[in-house]
């Protein structure tokens, strides 16, 4: 699993902003701390780790496939609580992932909790 190298991916950003934001201070005093947040530089800085760490998670979900497809699914619909990156790398979840037949997962499923035995005879 990659979910540490989410974690520290925004942790490395993070620091990088830190160190971003005091040297933007010092170039340029006309900032203060809140309207800095918006400079190009902490806004690509933001989005470059958005557009990786929700690509890893992308990954993450795929391989582990059923309930993890639905929390990806649920993701990508939150615009109010997710970051633009992470809900259009996670759109791909909603309709372009290859459906599973009946034999593949159902029976699979119910011989397996059934103790092989699956009815009809």
């Amino acid at each position: 699993p990659h979910f540490d190298r989410l974690f520290l991916n925004y942790k490395l950003a993070q620091r990088r902003e830190t160190k971003l934001k005091k040297h933007l201070l010092k170039l340029n005093p006309q900032y203060n701390k809140s309207s800095i947040d918006d400079h190009p530089s902490l806004v690509e800085l933001w989005s470059s780790t958005n557009r990786k760490n929700a690509s890893l998670l992308l990954t993450q979900i795929q391989r582990l496939e059923g309930f993890w497809i639905k929390v990806g699914q649920y993701l990508s619909s939150r615009a109010d609580i997710m970051p633009e990156e992470y809900l259009t790398t996670l759109s791909v979840l909603q309709d372009r992932m290859p459906p599973k037949g009946f034999e593949e997962e159902v029976m699979v499923t119910l011989r397996e909790e059934l103790g092989g035995v699956t009815g009809g005879g």
